[in-house]
């Protein structure tokens, strides 16, 4: 038997129940890919390969649920940011079945005892009720978030965990907390577990039972942990004094690091490959006892039942649905804000349109009246269309919370989809009715309770329709620029074969068919049915012998018949029920997109944040606190990462704040900010190139970026990328927060090795390190807490978290706060302080010419750079665009064929504008929406960029709508080159230039449009919600829908659209 893994075949090892395995790797990668690959065999995801008979306690993996007999902890912490800690374990809690306990958070009377045990271990207990967070949400810390990805996984009944990386983020005092919990976990419970560490302390690696050690694909030691150095030491590698267990087989892997623990003097040192490590294990003792123990077959007598799901969700389907419901109504309440400003944008536009066309303006009693009604029909239907495409953000930032819990089988699809839409039928109702109430009489619509409610349910129709498509193409599309494109694409097609832009008499033969499964072609036929039937319409005409109202209908194409009310109302509601269908089949069946096919706008950030909410308990970070840092030195500080990272904020952010309120100018705390920088956990570098900044840290030249977990650099080159970053401002003072958090041994040292060169320059640095070994330790020259002497032979971080706690000093009688300040170190600190703060006699205040290291000029021509090598690296983004652009141009062209000669009657008149008015709003609206993502995802490097003082907020602004402007041209030249001819407008080069020049005014005015409102707004929801009301409004303003009104501000407000 083999397990079939790319890019190596793995040699299959055996693994014992009541047992804990660490899995070590001397090359980080390889490390993760094996971790993560072992959990996709076991059935997280369906991504894995394998050949042979698998077997599971002697049963075949057909016979049960792997995916609910084991859990993969993932690196990846993928949560709902809108969701408390509480609430998010709560839930996993009530999915996976804890046994005799109700998840409290969703039932609002007591909380679940198994969520306060999970909270308690890893210290999530003092923030519970703080937000999660996301990159633009302020929550709890990227270390809190680890542990909030693995409580969510070890909350439920699962006896197999595959964990990955646990212990990024934490100090070694909770790692080794937690892994004494999970030991304890397997020993009593008969679990496995197999978890792969980085920089594992020596006493927490003591805890593990048996070891994996992993290279370069190949197994290279199998066996008891407190094995492994006689199995070196058999090759002729002897560990030396102070160095840590776990990092010594990594280091001897590899080939910089292997020479100097060769201690064989009867044979001359040559490095020893992989390869010859693996056949020695085994030939070793430990290798043929893996290889007897897979001989052995399972006795199935002892199997322990309760190892295997049977069934393929922990509870029942109520259980289930009651879980997802109560979670979406959660959300809705925390998204409050976001659903009443979008209802009262709604009553804010019904407030425009009803007086732009207000009943004493038009009556019934014409058919020239009745063509100034039938548009504002029209253009009720398409705001309820627009309003539900503002959902899409929302859809699409909880699709891989959503990937990730169905994969793990917390519940079904449908599970996740039927909550949300049986709550949007209230707000489906609401806002059907807000628009009814403020248009429908102002305006002057057939008087008449029956009409009144109809006009409202055709309404509700629409937007149920539209809210089931676009959910549906998120669920497909997965991404927000291919959403954004393909919902526009879909907007297009139902906007041009509606039956109003283009009656039905003139669509081309070619394109009758897309009239017939048009939605809106319904909706139009409905609702102008239920208006120009109503009596007051049924006079005669005085243009023919049929009435006013039908003379209407047919010069639009529309039917006459009172039954196509009906009709138009079932097609709706039948196609919102197919796209609701459809969405939760896309949701069941279709895999996430791979992260290197489609990149997540998602962006690591590890920053400790407070809390949205307020809660009772307070964190004290630092009570007068004074520390000196002296030149050519790096000092390491922190007990807990939130106290460390927290510390840090309150430093380089919060202290200029409270500066500024005392009296401070703002232009000493600039200088402040000038002299020093700071290095932060998140890496938030949107560079997507690497040039000469690199040669300070190392030779990865012109190597790509990508972005984090996807492509591009690893993440110990990504830490290093960082770095230099913030060096290449040649700051005096450095602040680096978790440098070497994600990292395993060889490449912290890599790191620290750098921040030592740093320091050697001349600068001083102080940074935040989670769980140091040894020799990263050992790099420091001081600490700020002033500890006295290591004991030999103990790691010094482990040592230093647990001496310092308040539970150790009660324990011993000590208070080392007070020690300390009556040691002749802190008089020393101290008396430096105060020599330090009074400046030189004939020295002169530092100061800077500038406020930023560049003049403006300079700023932006490197912003624009930085742009425009980015843009060209973001072919999802404009390759995209270009090809939605083509495509739209010849949907355009086939539409409207050869329409631009006809000029006889008023209709081709009106088809000709149709589709000039088309193609202005729909290509600017999709230039708008697609922009927004990725204008989004910059704000958050943008932000961090600005804060260090690289630029200023007006070069970086132009340069990134100047790297725009040559898309947009091409944009352009693709689309009028195919339109104009196609449709036939007067082939004249004048009118052809001006053609393009007011398509590429437009084009660009929506685009930087779609710049602005992400920058005018907190989120991207909220910009895509804002948005739609001005789409509306420009498209009812543009002169098409509506006259020009006789009011002089209504003459100003079409002018402005």
């Amino acid at each position: 038997m083999a397990f079939l893994f790319q890019p190596w075949i793995i040699p299959c090892f055996s693994r014992k129940f009541g047992m804990v395995w660490p899995i070590l790797e001397g090359i980080l990668v390889d490390k993760m890919i094996i971790g993560s690959r072992l959990g996709i065999f076991w059935g997280v995801s369906k991504e894995a390969m394998t050949s042979g008979h698998i077997t599971y306690n002697g049963e075949s993996l057909q016979n049960f649920y792997p995916r609910r007999t084991s859990a993969y902890v993932s690196q990846i912490d993928n949560h709902i940011g809108e969701l408390t800690i509480r609430e998010t374990l709560d839930f996993a809690a009530r999915c996976q079945g804890a046994r005799g306990q109700t998840a409290g958070s969703f039932s609002w009377r007591k909380h679940s005892l198994a969520t306060d045990y999970v909270m308690r271990v890893p210290g999530l207990d003092i923030c519970a009720d703080t937000l999660v967070g996301s990159d633009m949400d302020r929550g709890v810390s990227g270390g809190q978030k680890e542990r909030v990805t693995t409580g969510e996984m070890v909350v439920g009944p699962r006896k197999t965990l595959f964990m990955d990386e646990i212990s990024t983020g934490l100090d070694s005092s909770t790692t080794f907390q937690i892994v004494k919990c999970v030991g304890n976990f397997v020993h009593l419970m008969e679990g496995t577990v197999l978890m792969a560490l980085l920089q594992p302390a020596p006493e927490t690696f003591e805890l593990f039972d048996d070891l994996i050690l992993l290279s370069e694909g190949q197994i290279v030691y199998q066996g008891p942990q407190e094995s492994v150095l006689e199995f070196f030491e058999s090759l002729g590698f002897v560990i030396p004094l102070r160095k840590g267990v776990a990092d010594f087989p990594q280091e001897v892997m590899s080939r910089k690091d292997q020479a100097q623990y060769w201690a064989d003097n009867l044979r001359p040192y040559v490095f020893v490959p992989t390869s010859k490590i693996a056949e020695a294990f085994k030939e070793s003792k430990y290798g043929k006892l893996v290889e007897s123990n897979l001989l052995v077959p399972f006795n199935k007598a002892n199997e322990n039942q309760s190892a295997l799901a049977r069934s393929r969700y922990a509870v029942s389907k109520w259980e289930i649905f009651k879980a997802c419901f109560a979670r979406e109504l959660l959300l809705i309440s925390w998204h409050r804000f976001l659903y009443i400003f979008r209802t009262c944008q709604v009553a804010f536009v019904g407030l425009i349109t009803c007086t732009m066309v207000l009943r004493t303006r038009i009556h019934p009693t014409d058919e020239i009246n009745g063509n100034l009604y039938l548009p504002c029909l029209f253009f009720g239907l398409v705001h309820m269309m627009f309003n539900g495409f503002s959902d899409l953000p929302i859809l699409i930032s909880r699709l891989p919370v959503f990937y990730k819990q169905r994969d793990n089988l917390f519940y079904p699809a449908w599970a996740f989809s039927i909550p949300s839409l049986i709550l949007c039928i209230p707000y489906s109702i609401v806002e059907a009715l807000i628009w009814s109430c403020v248009v429908y009489y102002t305006v002057g619509f057939a008087p008449g309770g029956g009409r009144f409610f109809r006009f409202m349910f055709i309404l509700f129709s629409v937007h149920q329709m539209a809210l089931g498509l676009f959910r549906t193409i998120g669920a497909i599309g997965q991404d927000m620029v291919v959403t954004n494109t393909f919902g526009s694409f879909a907007l297009l097609i139902m906007f041009l074969l509606g039956g109003f832009i283009l009656p039905r008499d003139t669509i081309k033969p070619w394109w009758i068919w897309g009239y017939w499964i048009s939605p809106l072609s319904y909706g139009q036929s409905a609702i102008s049915i239920n208006e120009f039937i109503a009596p007051r319409w049924m006079k005669e005409s005085t243009f023919g012998s049929d009435t006013v109202g039908h003379n209407v209908l047919r010069s639009h194409g529309l039917p006459v018949r009172g039954y196509w009310y009906w009709l138009g109302v079932g097609v709706l509601l039948a196609y919102s029920v197919f796209f609701k269908v459809l969405s939760t089949l896309a949701l069941k069946y279709l895999n996430v997109i791979p992260s290197d096919a489609i990149k997540g706008s998602n962006v690591e950030d590890d920053h400790s944040h407070s809390s949205g909410q307020s809660f009772a308990m307070m964190l004290t970070l630092t009570t007068n606190l004074t520390a000196v840092i002296v030149p050519h030195t790096a000092s390491v500080l922190g007990t807990s990462p939130e106290r460390s990272t927290g510390l840090f904020n309150l430093w380089i952010f919060e202290i200029f704040k409270e500066m500024l309120r005392e009296g401070v100018p703002e232009k000493r705390l600039q200088l402040l900010s000038n002299v020093s920088g700071i290095f932060t956990p998140g890496v938030l570098t949107a560079l997507e190139f690497v040039e000469e900044v690199m040669k300070l840290v190392d030779t990865l030249r012109h190597a790509l970026v990508g972005l984090p977990g996807s492509s591009g650099l690893s993440t110990e080159q990504r830490k290093r990328l960082t770095i230099s970053v913030e060096l290449v401002a040649n700051p005096s003072i450095i602040f680096m927060d978790e440098p070497t958090s994600g990292l395993d041994a060889s490449a912290a040292a890599i790191v620290m090795r750098t921040v030592r060169n740093t320091v050697d320059t001349g600068r001083t640095v102080v940074c935040t390190i989670h769980q140091p070994s040894i020799d990263i330790f050992e790099s420091s020259d001081e600490s700020i807490t002033g500890i006295p002497a290591i004991p030999h032979g103990y790691n010094p971080a482990t040592w230093m978290l647990k001496i310092s706690t308040q539970a150790w000093e009660q324990k011993i009688g000590q208070d080392f706060v007070s020690i300390y300040r009556n040691s002749d170190q802190y008089r020393e600190v101290e008396g430096l302080i105060e020599c330090l703060s009074n400046p030189v006699a004939g020295s002169e205040p530092l100061k800077f010419a500038t406020e930023f290291p560049q003049d403006s000029t300079t700023q932006f021509k490197v912003c624009l750079w930085k742009q425009n090598l980015t843009y060209w690296r973001s072919p999802h983004y404009n390759v995209v665009l270009l090809f939605f652009s083509t495509i739209c141009a010849l949907i355009f062209g086939s539409v409207f064929w050869n329409i631009g000669s006809k000029r006889e009657t008023m209709q081709d008149l009106f088809n000709v504008m149709g589709a000039l008015y088309s193609a202005c709003s729909f290509l600017g609206v999709n230039n708008s929406s697609s922009i927004q993502p990725i204008i989004s995802r910059e704000r958050t490097v943008y932000y961090r960029e600005k804060a260090s003082g690289m630029y200023s907020p007006f070069p970086y602004a132009a340069a990134q709508g100047l790297v725009e402007i040559p898309y947009i041209a091409v944009q352009t030249l693709l689309f009028c080159g195919i339109t104009y001819f196609m449709i036939g407008f007067e082939r004249t080069l004048v009118k052809f230039l001006l053609y393009r020049l007011f398509m590429f005014l437009t084009f660009s005015y929506f685009a930087f449009y779609g710049m602005m409102v992400v920058g005018l707004t907190s989120s991207q929801q909220l910009a895509a919600v804002v948005s739609s009301a001005f789409y509306s409004l420009w498209k009812f303003l543009s002169g098409f829908l509506a006259p020009k009104p006789v009011s002089d501000i209504f003459i100003l407000s079409t002018s402005l659209a």
